[in-house]
């Protein structure tokens, strides 16, 4: 069962995302969001109000790609008023799939306690229209799984790696999509199926890479490879072995 979005992607989860679009505004997206409840979710990070051109087309890119996550039922922008990231321009892309989207200045409105104020009121009604959305019954090929390490510890490459690793691989039969991101730890046999830009969205069934490292997906790729014909792996090269596993890999 899932929601399906108006783009027809599924989600398993009817969110309302709250994302600030510059460290600064993290926590005034947190107090809104920890003030609704746990439909509320924010989103905060640690890009800056000025960034490289490169650095700020990729943190919009993530930005806009938590928006239109299916696992979004709609998206409150947050904004200091200051930053160089528009929250008009990035709400504008949240909404190319149909999300409900608005936006919150906090300087427009007054200061922190005023954002807050009216941010809870916003994500109220952007609640309303998320809560629309009715559960239906989907098929495993439509869904997308991401992999990502929460903290290794002792157990990890023997009992969490290996179980996450054989639930992907049954996904990955059934259709579905895998997508991992901490490729350094990725060794092992399985076919790689695709390997898309930070922040971007899977295209194809079976085993996704995000390249997080380099400019040329086919470098990761290589590099991936390299591996599974008997490179080091991160943790191997820090003698932690008995950490790399197949699949699944923990950050060292």
């Amino acid at each position: 069962m899932g929601y399906r979005r108006d783009d027809g992607r599924v989600g398993v989860r009817n969110h309302v995302a709250v994302t600030p679009t510059p460290v600064a505004a993290s926590s005034v997206a947190r107090g809104i969001a920890d003030g609704v409840g746990a439909w509320g979710k924010a989103t905060p990070h640690q890009m800056g109000t000025t960034r490289p051109p490169e650095t700020r087309s990729q943190t919009e890119r993530v930005l806009a790609g938590i928006g239109q996550n299916p696992n979004v039922g709609a998206a409150l922008v947050v904004e200091l008023g200051t930053e160089e990231t528009d929250a008009a321009d990035l709400a504008d892309r949240i909404a190319r799939n149909g999300t409900p989207v608005d936006t919150l200045s906090i300087r427009d409105v007054g200061g922190t306690s005023a954002a807050l104020e009216a941010g809870t009121a916003t994500l109220d009604e952007l609640n309303e229209e998320a809560s629309t959305a009715r559960r239906e019954e989907a098929d495993a090929n439509e869904l997308v799984f991401a992999a990502e390490c929460g903290g290794s510890d002792a157990t990890s490459g023997i009992a969490a790696n290996p179980a996450v690793g054989k639930a992907c691989d049954r996904l990955v039969r059934d259709g579905g999509t895998a997508s991992f991101s901490e490729t350094p730890e990725f060794i092992g046999d399985h076919a790689i199926d695709e390997a898309v830009e930070y922040g971007a969205r899977a295209s194809a069934s079976g085993v996704s890479l995000v390249d997080a490292r380099t400019a040329d997906p086919t470098d990761l790729v290589a590099a991936v490879r390299d591996v599974a014909d008997g490179a080091a792996t991160c943790a191997e090269g820090h003698g932690l072995t008995e950490f790399a596993i197949t699949r699944v890999g923990p950050s060292m």
